[in-house]
């Protein structure tokens, strides 16, 4: 069974923006999987545990 997905708006400054392309083009993925990884991590971090993201 697939994850159900919401789509939510994200308003980000255009730095920020340039920052998060230019690491996902770097490192091979879109801007949409770099951002839900940080959210892992920074959720990850909040709440002590270990991160175990599989292949989207």
């Amino acid at each position: 069974m697939k994850d159900d997905k919401i789509q939510t708006g994200l308003r980000v400054p255009a730095g920020r923006y340039e920052e998060l392309s230019d690491l996902a083009a770097t490192i091979g993925v879109s801007v949409n999987s770099l951002i839900l990884t940080l959210i892992d991590l920074g959720l990850a971090v909040r709440e002590k545990t270990h991160i175990i993201h599989p292949g989207e």
